[in-house]
């Protein structure tokens, strides 16, 4: 993955300094001493918290999510066209109340018993 920006960490460094800046114009000086350090520490620690990735990686696991999902939803369809089959070629014939079916007759019996 190449990245021709600048990194994600970069990108924080230069909001965190942003925010230390901007505290430091608003804030009166014997205020900014003391919470300017507590306040920039608490947003990097914020900002430490949250999991970024590059926009471009993102984007490449959210394909990779879409084609798996297409996968998963292929592979349900097959399954359940499987156990269709499989449940109509395993019924029992409507003829058979033992549940043997035709295969019975053409082994010489009847629905009564053995001949």
């Amino acid at each position: 993955m190449s990245n021709d920006g600048p990194s994600i960490l970069e990108g924080i460094e230069t909001l965190r300094r942003q925010f230390t800046d901007g505290l430091n114009r608003v804030l009166p000086e014997e205020l900014t001493t003391r919470a300017v350090p507590q306040l920039d520490a608490a947003f990097t620690s914020l900002l430490e918290k949250f999991q970024l990735v590059p926009r471009e990686e993102f984007e490449q696991y959210l394909a990779l999510l879409n084609r798996l999902g297409s996968e998963v939803e292929e592979l349900s369809q097959r399954v359940a066209q499987l156990e269709s089959v499989e449940s109509v070629s395993m019924a029992p014939a409507a003829d058979d109340p033992r549940g043997r079916g035709s295969r019975n007759q053409a082994e010489g019996e009847d629905k009564t018993g053995p001949a």
